[in-house]
């Protein structure tokens, strides 16, 4: 039977209510490790990465990005987002001409419309502590983010999205607060986590398959997107919500969670808390945590995805690694806490 490591914390969900209100315990089991089928060319250490330091506040990840030669600039780490982003105001304090403005589709999550430019021929840069630099992107959308940097209470001057998982393996140290970047070609994993094969790259997201079991029902299968964007534990689409028939749990009058606001790029959008019994993912098990339900149906639409995880899971692992040229990600655990001292009895 496989060690369980149960962490005690506050479930955030994606609004400052949801934290307030639902205390929950995360307990997962320990993982296996599993092969690497591909032949490919790696380091003899993973010191020979690339190590970027990050900022991890109210559950999202921020990186200092120099923007063409211009250091200081912040920017959101955001799986779910399909492409690198420069806020509108940010491109004209640098004077960046604006290129082909329109309507996005399929930006992010919210309930208004996404207004973006483009912008090419950028230099995107991030540094680690010895002031070294690494090319990380030479392009971006122009959007304004200053709606997004309100609700959240932190400085955005833009977003590394998915754009950034294709050009590099990503690994995120949730100890250590530092992203760890491998050229694709280079990267072979040697370590003891569990090995999760990432579903077709379709939507330009990374999606894995999961099981979930909402109170008094059975399990339901779902491929959810890995979002780092989000500080959701499990943000679950209506669509399959319904037609998995466990959208009952989030209208049950036993639950007496009221509803919330959620946002993203497109705006706040409602959604409603349930406490779920289980979500399994690869060798790890999630109990009696707290679920959401958008109300409407999402502006964005991925293909054959229920939903997403956001980082109130992530960042219950020591590190995450984003494999995405060979199709997998990789969960690490943390190490189980030292045991407790026995107090010594007097005679």
């Amino acid at each position: 039977m496989p060690n369980r490591i149960c962490l005690h914390r506050l479930l955030p969900g994606i609004t400052a209510l949801a934290a307030v209100l639902f205390p929950a315990v995360l307990c997962a089991a320990s993982l296996r490790s599993a092969p690497n089928p591909w032949p490919v060319r790696h380091f003899e250490s993973e010191s020979g990465g690339f190590h970027v330091p990050f900022e991890y506040a109210k559950g999202h990840l921020f990186v200092t990005v120099n923007v063409n030669g211009n250091p200081g600039y912040v920017f959101l780490l955001d799986s779910g987002t399909s492409v690198d982003i420069l806020d509108l105001t940010a491109s004209r304090n640098l004077g960046i001409p604006i290129e082909n403005i329109k309507r996005a589709k399929d930006l992010g999550l919210g309930g208004g419309k996404v207004e973006m430019a483009g912008a090419r021929h950028l230099s995107l840069r991030v540094q680690d502590s010895r002031a070294q630099s690494e090319l990380i992107g030479t392009s971006a959308a122009i959007v304004d983010l200053h709606g997004l940097a309100v609700v959240m209470h932190h400085r955005i001057d833009g977003i590394l999205g998915y754009p950034l998982l294709r050009r590099f393996v990503m690994g995120i140290n949730f100890e250590s607060d530092e992203l760890t970047l491998w050229p694709q070609r280079a990267f072979h994993y040697r370590g003891h986590g569990d090995v999760m094969q990432l579903a077709e790259q379709r939507d330009n997201v990374p999606a894995i398959p999961i099981t979930v079991e909402a109170q008094n029902s059975g399990t339901r299968r779902a491929m959810v997107e890995i979002d780092t964007g989000s500080d959701a534990s499990l943000l679950l689409y209506p669509r399959y919500a319904k037609q998995a028939r466990i959208d009952e749990a989030f209208f049950s009058t036993k639950t007496k969670m009221k509803p919330g606001d959620g946002y993203g790029l497109g705006g706040l959008f409602p959604i409603l808390p349930a406490i779920f019994a289980s979500m399994t993912m690869g060798n790890v098990q999630v109990v009696h945590f707290m679920a959401f339900m958008m109300q409407t149906s999402p502006p964005v639409t991925r293909h054959k995805i229920a939903g997403v995880i956001g980082t109130t899971v992530l960042s219950s692992y020591k590190r995450v690694i984003f494999d995405v040229p060979h199709n997998q990600v990789i969960f690490e655990l943390r190490p189980p806490p030292p045991l407790a001292q026995t107090a010594r009895l007097g005679n």
